[in-house]
């Protein structure tokens, strides 16, 4: 389904000067997605950055994602595969066609994707690694895994050249409390020769880990009784640069991101109450490798927000159980809401 709207969606031109300073191409769209409600279906809005003009496609999508120059997600009634076409069409994906999808990781640049696909069956899970470009040349399975003690496969990262996926392994027990994605124990996967090597120092945690866009750079939480130590790891120097624990002593960490450089990452730490009807907390941490230092850059809230983007003395966040796009200052920690929809990134002419 596709309609066009003049100016509707116009706060949410507010997204780009805010973020970071950049010259808006001739053809240039940011995309923007809404979540299922009772009322109404999930929806992707793709908005010309300088008029204002936006295409709205209704997908009834969950996990949306930036793949190539289009959308994916799997469709809330039939777990299927769809694409958002930034032309307002809609289609069923043409090389992932499982409906045992379990969730994907796209390259920083887009051209890759990886993702898993399970079942279980006689007594085991089985779950299968898979990888393609974005035009599904070189699909093939990268990873075959069973396990009869429930231990799953879920992919972290592929590199820009897909030569290189990372994957953690563990086990996720369905009642636990898990406010996060978690990475247990961490494994590199060489694409062509099938090789998996578990990095150094794991398993750490269940907790964040996330990959800098050349995928050299590995940032990875430690827990500890004293709280979360952060690792800024140089997968090919093999050199580690520690910052101690915040001042908090958080149970849960996850929604890692690591700046482009890696010299600075942020995370979100949750400490859950688990109390019915008292909302979870949850706090912001800004992690400086030079300093070796970590420190709160957003107070203890009930609002769960996932950092983006960092932009210049500044960080892009968006809503996770509420739609919503915010930037957060990071020299006084101010924290402003600049759109009701949730962003996915720019698409280039």
């Amino acid at each position: 389904m596709r309609r066009t709207v003049w100016l509707v969606l116009l706060p949410l031109l507010l997204i780009v000067p805010p973020v970071r300073t950049r010259q808006t191409a001739p053809g240039d769209v940011d995309v923007f997605v809404s979540s299922p409600t009772a009322t109404s279906k999930a929806s992707v809005y793709f908005v010309d950055a300088r008029t204002g003009l936006s295409t709205v496609v209704v997908t009834n999508g969950l996990n949306p994602t930036l793949l190539g120059a289009d959308v994916i997600f799997i469709d809330k009634d039939t777990g299927k595969v769809g694409i958002a076409h930034r032309d307002g069409t809609l289609e069923t994906h043409p090389f992932i066609d499982s409906s045992e999808v379990l969730n994907w990781v796209v390259s920083p640049d887009r051209r890759w994707i990886a993702w898993a696909a399970g079942r279980n069956q006689a007594g085991s899970l089985i779950i299968d690694l898979y990888a393609a470009r974005a035009d599904g040349v070189g699909k093939g399975i990268i990873l075959h895994t069973s396990s009869s003690k429930g231990i799953g496969v879920r992919p972290l990262a592929i590199t820009n050249d897909g030569a290189t996926v990372f994957y953690t392994r563990q086990f996720d027990d369905p009642k636990a409390y898990q406010p996060f994605p978690q990475a247990s124990d961490v494994f590199r996967l060489n694409v062509s020769s099938g090789e998996s090597t578990r990095l150094t120092g794991e398993p750490r945690c269940r907790c964040a880990a996330t990959f800098g866009t050349n995928g050299s750079t590995f940032f990875r939480l430690e827990g500890t009784p004293q709280g979360f130590i952060a690792h800024f790891i140089d997968l090919a120097l093999n050199t580690d640069t520690r910052a101690d624990p915040s001042s908090l002593n958080y149970a849960q960490a996850g929604y890692a991101l690591l700046s482009d450089k890696g010299s600075y990452a942020v995370y979100s730490m949750a400490k859950g109450t688990q109390i019915k009807g008292t909302p979870d907390q949850y706090v912001l941490v800004l992690v400086d490798a030079s300093q070796r230092k970590q420190s709160i850059i957003l107070a203890a809230s009930p609002v769960r927000l996932r950092p983006l983007i960092f932009g210049q003395n500044s960080l892009l966040l968006t809503g996770v159980d509420k739609d919503g796009t915010y930037k957060l200052s990071l020299s006084d920690g101010t924290l402003t809401q600049i759109s009701n929809y949730t962003y996915l990134g720019t698409l280039s002419s």
